[in-house]
């Protein structure tokens, strides 16, 4: 019985050897699978923060290129302002001009009328003038008759 039990303890201890070996080759998997699984992890990781990072990047060019536009976009809006008072002030000065255009056609007509009215005049006073004139040649003409004639009743 003694080598039956020392053949059955050698299987029992090249048993518990094979599964001490075996659970070492397990753990061996084991961390082997982990470290795997590690690596992997890592790597993602890794990814995405440099996909995080690349994200931040264009972050801060998009609110860069915000920023630019934004700066533009008030500058625009500054010229549509400017543009616009300026705009105001010509409508004002244009209604301003139209007005003192009226006033001044206004007083234009009133100036014609006014000159019509002496041309009138003067054409009446220029009729009366000739016609006195007239009268005033006849006078002398008169006059003179009447100094011969009176010069004539003197020499006699």
């Amino acid at each position: 019985l003694g080598g039956a039990a020392g053949g059955v303890s050698s299987r029992r201890g090249a048993a518990r050897q094979a599964s001490a070996m075996s659970h070492k080759a397990f753990h061996q998997r084991e961390i082997e699978h982990l470290q795997e699984q590690n690596a992997r992890i890592v790597a993602q990781v890794e990814a995405a923060e440099l996909e995080r990072d690349q994200a931040h990047e264009q972050i801060q060019s998009c609110e860069a290129r915000d920023a630019s536009l934004q700066s533009e976009v008030q500058a625009v809006r500054d010229k549509i302002s400017a543009l616009a008072t300026r705009l105001q002030q010509d409508k004002s000065e244009t209604v301003a001009k139209d007005e003192h255009v009226r006033v001044l056609g206004e007083q234009n007509n009133q100036m014609l009328t006014l000159l019509e009215q002496e041309e009138s005049k003067s054409k009446g006073h220029s009729e009366r003038i000739r016609d006195l004139e007239g009268k005033n040649k006849k006078l002398q003409r008169i006059a003179e008759e009447f100094d011969g004639e009176k010069a004539k009743l003197e020499a006699q």
